[in-house]
């Protein structure tokens, strides 16, 4: 007697993509996953007395977001072999958002467990006046920060550029609710380097910091190269960085809120550089910024 035919089912049993099996391990502080996206994005805990952030993950609130079909990430994983979820979607399967900035310092972004105490670790003088992060130097940060260094994913830069510039655009809202003018400048990478990886990390972030924030994008740097900064030891970086970035040219930066855009930052060499030559630029056209302003994506834990 032959057998019955299988019964059709939809969508089709399929064993998991290799690269979806090892999901980044969430932080220590990291809360539970989130039961849905864009609708509730569960945040990590801050600390006591800490405000929620005031923005969400998935896009402004001046915008409006499509709603997606649950059907849709199916036929995405069945028929078009998805290597790499969405950053959205990783993200709230984490249960992970950016930090609110009442979590780490505004100078120097460490994180701190008591908001509003002085942070011992900032500088004297610091290049900079304020600095916006998105998480400390952690999973999945660490993860996503490679995958778009060193296998030139421009789309995930532009997703974390995104986020970080909601975050930036934030921070304006409460502290310069006005500026005359806001203007994005790169952390620049040399061109040998730029050649090796194939992408301009801060330059792929920075175009995604200056959309979301309003601002202009200005690659306003150059530089010469060195060894890379994660070869040296920390007390070698300041030595390493040394004359290396310059201002391609004179910019009036006459009244400009300047938001000098990196990846990460450990000792904070290679951006107290980049926004020293910021203001040489400035001071070659005769012009003085308003403030000059660092947004990383993450911050090495000392």
């Amino acid at each position: 007697m032959p057998a019955d035919p299988p019964i059709f089912v939809w969508p089709p049993k399929r064993p998991p993509h290799p690269s979806q099996r090892a999901m980044p391990t969430p932080d220590p502080g990291a809360a539970t996953i989130a039961q849905s996206f864009p609708d509730q994005v569960v945040s990590r805990p801050q600390p006591p007395g800490a405000s929620p952030p005031s923005f969400a993950l998935h896009a402004p609130a001046s915008r409006s977001v499509p709603s997606v079909s649950p059907v849709w990430p199916s036929i995405e994983e069945t028929w078009l072999d998805v290597t790499a979820p969405p950053l959205h979607r990783r993200l709230a399967e984490l249960g992970w958002r950016p930090d609110s900035p009442d979590a780490y310092c505004p100078v120097c972004g460490q994180s701190r467990a008591q908001p509003g105490r002085p942070c011992p670790d900032c500088p004297e003088k610091p290049a900079w006046q304020r600095l916006v992060r998105l998480g400390p130097y952690y999973s999945p940060l660490t993860r996503l920060i490679h995958e778009v260094k060193f296998t030139r994913w421009r789309r995930l830069g532009r997703d974390l550029g995104t986020l970080l510039g909601q975050s930036v655009a934030t921070e304006i809202d409460r502290i310069h609710p006005q500026p005359k003018r806001i203007v994005v400048v790169p952390v620049p990478t040399s061109f040998l380097r730029r050649l090796t990886r194939g992408i301009d990390h801060p330059a792929v972030l920075s175009r995604a910091v200056a959309h979301e924030a309003g601002a202009g994008f200005l690659p306003l740097l150059r530089r010469s190269h060195r060894p890379s900064q994660t070869s040296l030891p920390a007390s070698r970086r300041g030595a390493n960085v040394a004359n290396t970035i310059h201002p391609r040219r004179a910019a009036d930066l006459q009244d400009a809120l300047v938001i000098v855009v990196d990846d990460v930052t450990t000792t904070g060499a290679t951006l107290r550089a980049a926004c020293r030559a910021v203001a040489q630029a400035a001071k070659r056209a005769g012009s003085r910024p308003a403030a000059i302003w660092t947004a990383v994506v993450a911050v090495t834990p000392k």
